[in-house]
């Protein structure tokens, strides 16, 4: 098993953290509970809880890629950081 921290690299680290994690819960598990579901004859009761999960604030970066005021925050942090 890897551990990303131990290389070292906040790239490695956020790429194979944040990354891979937001990869399998939304284009791997959402979709498998949704099949499953399906299956089972309960699709419209879980695809009511995945629309309303994926309505939560916290999910809706995945739609949008983030606020306007999110992204002037990351401008600014960036200009600070890297005199840009």
């Amino acid at each position: 098993a890897r551990m990303a921290a131990a290389m070292f690299a906040p790239d490695y680290t956020h790429w194979h953290g944040l990354y891979e994690i937001s990869r399998n819960f939304y284009h791997e598990f959402l979709p498998e509970v949704q099949e499953l579901a399906d299956h089972a004859g309960k699709g419209e009761k879980y695809r009511k809880y995945i629309t309303e999960l994926l309505a939560q604030p916290e999910h809706v970066w995945i739609k949008t890629g983030g606020s306007a005021e999110t992204m002037k925050l990351i401008e600014e942090e960036n200009k600070l950081r890297y005199n840009q």
